[in-house]
């Protein structure tokens, strides 16, 4: 699949399915990965290449374990976003497990 996607990032063209003729496309990719991509290229499961054909900008995020004061920003944030009639709120208790939960992953 990494061929085929380098492929395509290099010629700016794909094939559609059915099709025997290749249409010009001009896109922008967003990817994300939890994976430290230069031990993937030292095992073997990730081409160089392909890091170097997609990496134009590169930034890296803390786990939120270990940045715990974001989590009642977050919280707030998604309160405020996805419940906004209901006035909805987290009890200290519920906070308190929030903060106090590991985050793995």
């Amino acid at each position: 699949m990494q061929a085929k996607i380098l492929r395509f990032l290099q010629e700016k063209e794909v094939r559609p399915v059915g099709s025997n003729q290749k249409v010009k496309v001009d896109v922008r990719i967003m990817a994300a990965t939890n994976r430290d991509l230069e031990t993937e290229y030292q095992k073997g499961t990730f081409r160089r290449i392909f890091i170097s054909a997609s990496t134009l900008s590169r930034f890296t995020c803390r786990h939120l374990r270990e940045r715990r004061s974001d989590i009642p920003i977050l919280v707030n944030w998604f309160l405020e976003r996805l419940a906004p009639e209901r006035n909805a709120s987290v009890t200290s208790a519920a906070m308190k497990a929030l903060l106090a939960y590991d985050w793995p992953g």
